[in-house]
């Protein structure tokens, strides 16, 4: 499963109607074939994508704007939540979203995260997935693209659900049959 980032042509206007500024949009292709439009904005927070741009960047401007300088693994559904969770935190870092790193996770602010509740349009937006598979599939692509703040996100979701259960409980939450498991079978 593969999916592309395909450079769009350049600067489209801007969907806010009050300022004369442009905006640069991209389009993430999925391992289905569906593309996604993403402002340039909201793509950089992914950690993979900002440096392919950055680096690359006369694949992202070159030509007709098709060039395929990003390989990936997302379907068209996990993309869908992707570019929607970008697209909602783009301007996050300004009103206080901090860029989790290793040195984030040593502060008080990391602590007051793990405590504390997610923001009502993120506890929204993750109560909408399905924790078997889109949950997973949602935290293996923002694992994959490099974008701390949802693997974050996803993770705390995850381990909300699972704080307090038994083993038995959180093998039926995921769907793992016990017997499915090598080790298992072994004892």
């Amino acid at each position: 499963m593969m999916a592309s980032l395909i450079s769009n042509n350049g600067p489209t206007a801007s969907s806010d109607s009050t300022t004369n500024t442009s905006e640069t949009f991209h389009c993430l292709l999925s391992t289905d074939g569906k593309r996604f439009r993403i402002s340039e904005k909201a793509v950089r927070l992914s950690i993979v994508i900002r440096e392919l741009l950055d680096n690359c960047t006369s694949a992202a401007t070159a030509g007709n704007g098709d060039e395929q300088f990003y390989k990936g693994e997302c379907d068209g559904d996990t993309l869908a939540l992707v570019v929607s969770w970008l697209e909602h935190h783009k301007d996050d870092q300004a009103g206080g979203f901090v860029e989790m790193d290793e040195k984030f996770e040593e502060t008080q602010a990391w602590d007051e995260f793990r405590e504390g509740e997610l923001p009502a349009w993120d506890n929204d937006f993750f109560s909408r997935i399905d924790l078997n598979t889109g949950l997973w599939e949602l935290l293996r692509a923002a694992n994959f693209l490099d974008i701390k703040n949802l693997q974050a996100y996803a993770s705390k979701v995850i381990a909300k659900q699972v704080e307090g259960k038994s083993v038995e409980e959180m093998r039926q939450i995921f769907g793992i049959n016990a017997n499915d498991e090598p080790w298992v079978n072994e004892q």
